[in-house]
């Protein structure tokens, strides 16, 4: 089960993480997150929203369970999310 479709999900992260999309912008897969000006502070909130479109409510003590660092593009926190919805986590 897919939470979002890439584009809807591109919206949604990008409005929260507070990144204008502006009209006629493209964001594929293999959009590169430093061409967005995402930082690693970026990445670690893309991957919280991930994980809060999914269902999952962690406590903020636990902190994420994957490391970003190996992050490069949109469409790997769009394939961490999809893990996440196609194991059926549940919150």
């Amino acid at each position: 089960m897919i939470v979002l479709k890439f584009d809807a999900f591109v919206t949604r992260l990008m409005q929260e993480l507070g990144k204008e999309l502006l009209p006629g912008d493209v964001l594929a897969p293999d959009t590169r997150l430093d061409e967005l000006g995402f930082d690693s502070f970026d990445a670690l909130e893309a991957l919280v929203v991930a994980e809060e479109l999914a269902g999952i409510d962690r406590p903020t003590a636990t902190g994420p369970s994957l490391d970003v660092d190996g992050w490069t593009s949109l469409g790997d926190v769009y394939r961490y999310l999809t893990s996440l919805t196609d194991k059926g986590t549940t919150p």
